[in-house]
């Protein structure tokens, strides 16, 4: 049965600097309008300033009406949302997440479903700890009593912090989940989840179309050579390092090596393809196109004349066509890795968290084309050896993934029919 005239509520979905968000908000609103083509959908963003609401959302999802999540988040110590919430985190955890997400209770009331887009925001950070403002958020959307899910979701594993494992098992309850790979719904199985509120769905991403872009230069001009490879690196990796044994300048060096082998790899070019292009909060570490502009300019003449650093403002759905004009993908960003396998284009991931690996498994069966960023930092041959393995089997591997990836994409869609079910039931 189909809907009309309902509300959905999507949460957390960051700003489209990270053209991941991008592409997840784009996929949904597609994914929705299928099953509930009516529907009123807003969005609860966490985004970074005007240009994010007028410039970015109103381009890409035109019928989306936007909210501000966070409109009391302290911007910076001593202020007075800071004063204020910090005083009611001493009072009342509860009321401190009252405050801060005041506008979201009363949006809430009228809805039919609210969303979590945050892809993975329910796993561990770096330091083993989870993002607990958005549990806090999870609070508010279960008092008000609405329909909620994790929308296309990476959740866990948790097992490294038993303490959070025990309390996430209590917290989850009456929570649907979209898993968006197999690993996430073992997981919570495992775990004592309710297999009637557990979902098998795949990113929303997979459902985003390419669009070529109409700034060639963005691109380097001219034509794309078909032996080209693409690469996405970036320095947000370092946070699972030691930076006393394994500095940003060390992991720079590694990744020139990794541009190197590229180009012996192939006679095309090497495109350098950012993902993420913030630049608040420290971009050498957040912005993919500020670490690789500092990857090629130190590159050597000879090689910058094969290389070239794709500009930061194309928008996912651009990207997503670039990366499937490619021989082969090397990504770090998950969403990234997306553009490629939605293309069929070979890839090979750099990973740094469950939801790479997860992808890999459900598409590819192994993990032989999926490398730890660690690993990578440890012996460099073993992304040589991928990216070597998937040039030789890059026929089979563009066969497997055209196989895989229509019901893979159909999966995706599947999360659609079954958010209709249940706001009918």
């Amino acid at each position: 049965m189909r809907n009309s005239s309902k509300k959905i509520v999507l949460l957390a979905n960051g700003p489209m600097t990270n053209r991941g968000n991008e592409a997840i908000l784009i996929g949904t609103e597609k994914i929705i309008r299928r099953y509930i083509p009516d529907a009123e959908i807003v969005l609860y963003s966490v985004f970074a300033g005007p240009d994010f609401l007028h410039d970015q959302v109103a381009k890409v999802c035109q019928s989306i009406n936007i909210r501000p999540m966070f409109s009391r988040m302290p911007s910076k110590r001593f202020d007075f949302n800071w004063i204020v919430s910090n005083t009611l985190k001493r009072i009342s955890k509860r009321l401190a997440s009252a405050f801060l997400f005041c506008g979201l209770k009363n949006e809430l009331k009228d809805a039919s479903a609210a969303l979590s887009l945050g892809g993975d925001l329910y796993t561990l950070s770096s330091d083993n700890q989870p993002l607990r403002v958005f549990y806090s958020m999870d609070d508010v959307v279960k008092r008000v009593g609405v329909k909620y899910a994790y929308w296309g979701a990476s959740v866990g594993p948790f097992s490294a912090n038993p303490k959070f494992e025990r309390y996430f098992k209590s917290h989850v309850e009456g929570i649907y989940v979209f898993a968006r790979e197999v690993a996430t719904l073992d997981y919570l199985k495992q775990i004592g989840k309710h297999e009637n509120e557990l979902f098998l769905v795949s990113d929303p991403a997979f459902t985003m179309p390419a669009s070529e872009p109409e700034l060639k230069s963005a691109i380097g001009g001219g034509s794309i050579p078909d032996d080209s490879i693409g690469l996405n690196l970036n320095a947000y990796v370092l946070r699972y390092f030691d930076s006393a044994t394994y500095p940003y300048q060390k992991w720079l060096d590694d990744c020139l090596k990794v541009v190197e082998m590229c180009l012996d790899k192939c006679s095309g070019r090497v495109y350098l393809i950012p993902h993420v292009t913030s630049w608040l909060k420290n971009p050498a570490f957040s912005c993919d196109y500020f670490f690789m502009k500092a990857l090629f300019e130190k590159l050597p003449a000879r090689s910058k004349e094969r290389v070239v650093l794709v500009g930061d403002n194309l928008g996912a759905q651009q990207i997503k066509w670039l990366i499937s004009k490619m021989k082969l993908f090397i990504g770090a960003r998950t969403h990234a890795t997306i553009a490629a396998f939605s293309t069929c284009v070979p890839t090979v991931s750099i990973s740094y968290s469950s939801k790479s690996k997860g992808i890999n498994l459900d598409l590819f069966g192994s993990l032989d084309y999926c490398v730890d960023a660690e690993c990578i930092a440890k012996d460099m041959s073993k992304l040589e050896a991928a990216v070597s393995k998937a040039i030789a089997n890059s026929e089979h591997l563009r066969s497997v993934l055209s196989e895989k990836i229509v019901p893979y994409v159909e999966r995706a869609y599947k999360a659609g029919e079954y958010l209709d079910k249940i706001i009918c039931g």
